[in-house]
């Protein structure tokens, strides 16, 4: 009988991928939430401020919970990664989307912290996307291995 996807447990180079891609999504939220606090621009050449003066403290509750559910997610099993995934997609938009609203239509000068939290924005977007199809590859490939070691080698296909 065939072992259940959340049954297998990964190893090797499989760990290690899934391991680092939840320890990306953490610093990704952690430099999201740094670069939101750091002055990032300013606005009709007027004097440099952060996104927090003009978006508020949800962005910055949006990347807390989401680095500690990732944080948390990390040490569960199948699924746990596919979810992140998600929760990192939303993160992503839910971080930028009261600054992007904010200055939709106004003449915006980057600056350092701007950037940290567009490089963590999309990083979290494209990452969360890459962990949600990446972990059920890993998994099925993992269990497949774990067949192949199982079997007797007269029933092993090459």
């Amino acid at each position: 009988m065939r072992k259940r996807l959340v049954e297998t447990r990964l190893v090797g180079v499989r760990s290690v991928i899934r391991t680092g891609g939840f320890a990306l999504m953490v610093v990704l939220a952690v430099v999201g939430f740094a670069g939101y606090l750091l002055p990032g621009h300013s606005v009709d050449g007027g004097a440099m401020h952060s996104n927090y003066a003009d978006g508020g403290a949800w962005p910055l509750v949006v990347y807390a919970v989401f680095g500690v559910l990732a944080a948390h997610l990390r040490t569960r099993g199948c699924g746990a990664g596919m979810l992140t995934g998600v929760l990192a997609i939303g993160a992503a938009i839910g971080g930028v989307l009261p600054v992007l609203l904010t200055h939709l239509f106004s003449d915006v000068q980057n600056g350092f912290g701007d950037a940290m939290m567009v490089v963590a924005s999309l990083g979290l977007f494209f990452g969360g996307a890459v962990l949600l199809i990446a972990e059920p590859i890993l998994y099925v490939t993992q269990r497949r291995a774990n067949e192949r070691t199982l079997l007797p080698r007269a029933y092993v296909s090459n």
